[in-house]
Parts: structure tokens; sequence; C-alpha cells
């Protein structure tokens, strides 16, 4: 009724001045903080799981709050939760070797937690300290939650026409560039490439000891030169949206997150069965290194300021559980569709989520194919740089 309805939209404009949607329980008997760098619905999701199993489990009580903005701001202002859920790969390192998270490796649980995913996945969460300028402890300030890679993504329509093959060798993947240009189409290619193009030709950022970078070796330079190649000389572009161009036929082939195969899946099921993914092109020159990729992820991270270590213990371990991620992804995927699907880093959950038996078959082999690059205290001013190298190569 029109008086119901007008009332009950007066208290839920006078509720927005009083009422905190970003928390999510009771804050004043909450054994432990936990911030979700997430949206409400996930939040919500994670709230819901506590109380069903956690809360009943454990006997703690949680606090979750829905957090937009980086940890670093809350950290330097003297705030932060007990535990942050889905940061930023870069954050645990920046912040655990200035002194602000705990270090992981203290956890008595420690080997089970991490055993939950592959141990390379671990590697842009660990800091090798150094005291008084010699070797110390390695710690750990993160535990992987979510992770994705990039695959190749095709239209199989218009490789049927073309009389192509999805591409399997870099130099396959270039005389394809050729073809589908010349029926005025494009490929896309994110910038980030590079790292993948790098780890191939046998690469790294930085020197064992982690102290030099050596960006300047010849297996930079080789990458650096390919994938700059692809935008000068072929004048990729260097902008653009690849599913919507993909969706049209625009770009018939392209290097996305396997993610973006939800999205196709859901908000272009016109393409279905016109459209394929499979892994990135290698060197196959019998190298080690020759088909690895790399990815990005999102970690959980304990804060020293935390007064009840056991309890967020406690709560990470439940959380990092197959069975935990598991039921996580499904709620995620039935609240949000598709689109919505999880991108575990652990592995045996791509199993249980409704991914078809070959993409999940794909998407698990990959795994074994992961490559990460250690992440120091400086690597934000690395990225910057090889940001302006290449912006200075094809943008002039």
């Amino acid at each position: 009724p029109f008086f119901e309805s007008l009332w009950f939209h007066i208290c839920a404009l006078l509720g927005s001045f009083v009422e905190d949607y970003s928390t999510l329980g009771d804050g004043e008997t909450a054994d432990i903080t936990v911030w979700c760098m997430t949206g409400r619905d996930q939040a919500q999701i994670i709230k819901d799981m506590v109380d069903e199993t956690f809360t009943p489990k454990y006997e703690i009580n949680v606090e979750i709050d829905v957090v937009q903005t980086s940890v670093i701001e809350a950290t330097l202002a003297g705030e932060g939760p007990d535990i942050a859920l889905f940061v930023s790969e870069t954050d645990p390192v920046f912040l655990g070797s200035r002194g602000i998270l705990y270090d992981m490796t203290e956890l008595s649980q420690y080997e089970t937690i991490a055993s939950r995913t592959d141990s390379e996945l671990l590697v842009p969460y660990t800091y090798r300290s150094r005291i008084s300028g010699q070797e110390g402890r390695t710690k750990v300030f993160g535990i992987p939650l979510t992770y994705s890679f990039p695959m190749l993504f095709y239209r199989t329509d218009i490789f049927e026409t073309l009389k192509l093959e999805p591409p399997t060798t870099w130099d396959e993947f270039n005389n394809a560039v050729a073809v589908i240009q010349n029926k005025l189409m494009d490929v896309g290619v994110p910038s980030d490439l590079f790292n993948i193009l790098l780890l191939q030709k046998g690469g790294s950022y930085y020197n064992d000891a982690l102290d030099i970078c050596i960006l300047d070796s010849e297996e930079s330079i080789s990458a650096f030169e390919t994938i700059t190649d692809l935008f000068v000389d072929y004048s990729l572009p260097l902008s653009y949206d690849f599913f919507n161009r993909f969706r049209t036929g625009e770009m018939p082939m392209g290097v996305a997150s396997y993610t973006v195969a939800n999205q196709i899946q859901f908000a272009a099921p016109e393409l279905r069965g016109l459209w394929g993914m499979v892994s990135l092109p290698g060197l196959h020159d019998g190298s080690d290194t020759a088909n690895v990729i790399k990815g990005n992820g999102t970690a959980a991270i304990i804060f020293n300021k935390t007064q009840n270590i056991k309890a967020a213990e406690a709560f990470l371990d439940w959380f990092t559980q197959t069975e935990t991620q598991t039921k996580y992804g499904r709620q995620l995927e039935i609240m949000m569709g598709v689109a919505g699907r999880y991108s575990p880093a652990n592995k045996d959950v791509v199993s249980h989520l409704n991914w078809s038996a070959s993409e999940t078959e794909l998407i698990r082999s990959q795994f074994n194919n992961v490559r990460e690059i250690p992440v120091i205290p400086s690597s934000y001013y690395v990225s910057r740089n090889f940001t302006n190298a290449f912006r200075r190569v094809t943008y002039y």
C-alpha cells in the first residue's frame, strides 16, 4: 500500500544516516575483525557461512567489514582489522617488510594451510628479511585465496573461415595476427604479456639474492622486443574492450584472463559453440620454461596488531579449507550468476565449480605451468619504470 511504502522509504532514508552498512555483525562482542576487500554481496556470503559453520564450531565471534579502499591507508592511520581478505598481490610484502603483518610461518597450522595451494603461488607473498646486511629468515606474509591466469580466446567460426588453427607457438601466433589483420580485424594482447615471455625465455626480474634488478639481461631484452614488436610492427591496439570486440567479431583472437569465459557464457549466449579457450602459445624449444605462464591473485593477511592470534589462525585455517572455498564459490555463483564464478587459488576447488569437464581439466593443468615473480619492497618502482619504457617505445 502507498502509505506503508512511503513509511518504508522514509525509514530507509533516516537509517542511512545512522546505520553502518559496511559492518556485518556485532562489533562489540567480536573476537576478531575481518576486512573483506570485495563487495557487500561477497562479504554477506562469508558472514552467513561464519554464522552457520565457523562460530558454532570454534565459538569465535567474527565481525565482517566491507572495505573498498587499500589497507595501506588504514594501517598508516593506526587503524585496521585482525585479518584482511582478498588484498592485492603486492600489498603483503609491502606491508610485511615494514613490520605491519604477522609472519604466517609462525602459525602452528601453517604447513597445513599452505599445502592447500601450489607452492609457486606463495612466491609473491614470500619475503627474505635481512639483518645487518646478512641473509635473514624467509617470511610469508600472505596466503593465496584467488588466482587467475591468461588464456588464448578465439572465435572458432572466424578461424574456420580463415582456415586458421589456434596457435601453439609465438611464431604461429604472429602468423595468425597477420592473417587476421589482412581481413581488417584486430588481436588483443595486454602489455603484461611481457612477464610470461620473460619467464618462458628463462629470465627474471631479479637475481637470486633479490637485491639486483636484471631487466638488462639478454632474456629480458628479447622478451621486451617481442612484446613491443607486436604493437609497433603489427599496430595492435594499446587499449580495447576485449569482450565487446570479441563478441562482435572485430577481435577474433586475444589474450585474457580465463575468467572472461564466465562473462562470455553469461553475457553473450549467441556465441555458444562459436568460441574456444586454449592455453597460451609457448616457445617449444625444449626448455623447462617453454610453456610457463604467470597470473595474478589476492591473498589473506593477518596484522601484527591482533590481540587474538589463535582466533585469527582458526579463521584462516577454516576459510582456506577446500570445503569452505567450494561452498563460498558455489554461493557466489548462485547469487551473482555465471559472471561471478569464483577463481580460487586452490585448484581442487575448480573441480567442484560449474566448469565443464574439458574446461576443468584445462584450468587445472595450467596450474602446473604457473611460475611467479618475487615481490620486493621496491617492486612498485620496477614496474613503474617498465611501464615508462613500454610507453616510450609504443606511444612515440
